[in-house]
């Protein structure tokens, strides 16, 4: 069990009663012998609150467990690496098939029989649904860990979080989200933004602080300081050049 670990390194910002994250980093129970040092340092617990529910907490053989344990460097580098579309992209792939972007992805899984027949029409549609997947869907950044099936995109001029039943590959049966939705609701954008930018750029600068010469690590933190976060929902939260940043 994970539900109890020495913290080395903490960070919480937001309010729960909207949107808030905390985020801990604790010594690898493996040691670092399973994974990369950058991300073997990178061992801890993440909570994601919005509007009073802690989309992390979980019940795990019967216990409580109010935050997903796993490696995070890769969550943090996701949220870097797809700023931009998480906060500026609207349009689903293929349509907005329901009302928020969790059920209209899962709506359009699938390609619809009209095209299911054309394998070039099927695997186009598979395609550009993947990709929009892994801009906006947190588990696209889990690596294995069981996180909850959570989804940002931008709605007018709101960014809208939404999230459902996260059943899937590798979860055990004994492994159930508290908060399984489906469900949503959408804030400003510097509601989400800042708190995001506080948690995401201390974060980055304490794993640097383990590794000071790690490529992977400074590239990450330069990725970071060019975040331009503000307040306005009609600026844009992050350089051009952010997007590209971290490939």
């Amino acid at each position: 069990m994970t539900s109890k670990m020495a913290i080395q390194w903490e960070r919480f910002a937001g309010d729960t009663s909207r949107f808030a994250l905390r985020m801990a980093f604790a010594r690898d129970p493996d040691h670092g012998r399973r994974t990369e040092p950058e991300i073997g340092f990178s061992w801890g617990g993440i909570q994601l609150w919005v509007e009073g529910k802690n989309l992390c907490a979980h019940q795990e053989e019967g216990e409580l467990i109010n935050s997903v344990h796993w490696y995070l460097l890769p969550v943090i580098e996701w949220f870097v690496q797809h700023w931009n579309p998480l906060f500026h992209e609207e349009l689903l792939p293929a349509k907005n098939a329901d009302n928020t972007g969790w059920t209209s992805l899962r709506a359009t899984r699938f390609p619809p029989s009209a095209i299911e027949a054309n394998e070039e029409s099927a695997s186009e549609w598979e395609g550009v649904w993947q990709a929009w997947w892994t801009r906006h869907a947190l588990r696209a950044a889990r690596e294995g860990g069981l996180f909850p099936d959570v989804v940002f995109r931008r709605f007018r001029d709101l960014v809208e979080v939404s999230w459902g039943p996260a059943r899937g590959q590798g979860m055990p049966e004994h492994f159930n989200f508290v908060y399984a939705g489906p469900d949503s609701c959408r804030l400003p954008p510097a509601d989400i933004a800042e708190p995001l930018y506080e948690v995401l750029a201390g974060a980055s600068n304490y794993l640097l602080s383990f590794s000071p010469n790690s490529r992977r690590l400074k590239k990450l933190c330069s990725a970071v300081e060019d975040m331009n976060v503000v307040a306005e929902p009609d600026q844009r939260f992050a350089r051009r050049r952010l997007a590209n940043s971290l490939e």
